[in-house]
């Protein structure tokens, strides 16, 4: 579950060291943090997997015997709910400064997020954007009615390893337990209470074999209604 820390995508190591579900194939620094505000407050979490297993060795693909040592191959798998989304703009070019349009993509989350000292232009006092905890390059997410439901970082640059409708694996689920506190600026119509928030692996698949995929992001889900169109399968990640 970790993500780039870099607001630049990574790239690719060299040569093959490790499968797309490790850090370890990729330049650049990486952190486990998805952003402020669930774990702020008062919320559970569940992990949504389960049988999860690896089948992994200390070898190259390529039969490099001067790198044979430090490379790992093999895939991790589970048993866990999948589903699709498409991507959309990303985050840099909304407005920022909008309790409700970022709150339909982040969740309540958005109220932790450091709000800009306002600006006087021409005597009028303007709140400036956000610099959120999560890069500028993160993707709004729409399911397959053009309904925004979350939001996606990819590892990589998204034109070379992602089309735009792509696969999202469910591994936690927040849930809020208590209602925002209203000097947070909470948004009218949005259910603080029954709140719940998917954190998901975003994937692409592999081959000829319908359940066996590579890892090309990670992200959250906001719409809880999204996960009526998943299916729940053994998954494996190479």
């Amino acid at each position: 579950m970790w993500r780039s820390n870099f607001e630049n995508p990574m790239t690719h190591m060299d040569s093959f060291h490790a499968p797309s579900w490790s850090w370890a194939a990729y330049k650049g620094p990486i952190i486990y943090s998805l952003g402020r505000g669930m774990e702020a407050g008062k919320s559970t979490s569940h992990c949504e997997i389960s049988e999860l297993a690896f089948d992994i060795e200390n070898s190259c693909p390529h039969k490099c015997s001067k790198t044979s040592t430090t490379c790992v191959v093999g895939s991790v798998r589970w048993v866990g709910m999948i589903g699709t989304a498409i991507r959309s703009g990303t985050l840099s070019f909304l407005n920022l400064s909008n309790d409700k349009d970022l709150i339909e993509i982040l969740g309540s989350p958005v109220h932790w997020e450091p709000r800009p000292p306002l600006r006087i232009v021409r005597s009028v006092a303007e709140e400036g954007p956000r610099k959120l905890s999560i890069p500028g390059r993160s993707e709004a997410l729409k399911d397959e009615k053009g309904r925004i439901v979350g939001w996606v970082l990819l590892d990589t640059d998204g034109s070379v390893t992602a089309g735009p409708s792509f696969f999202c694996a469910a591994m936690r689920r927040w849930q809020r337990t208590t209602y925002a506190d209203r000097s947070l600026g909470v948004v009218l119509g949005f259910d603080y209470r029954g709140e719940e928030i998917l954190d998901i692996l975003a994937l692409k698949r592999r081959g000829e074999n319908p359940r066996t995929y590579e890892r090309i992001g990670i992200g959250r889900i906001v719409d809880k209604s999204w996960i009526r169109n998943c299916c729940r399968q053994t998954i494996e990640v190479w």
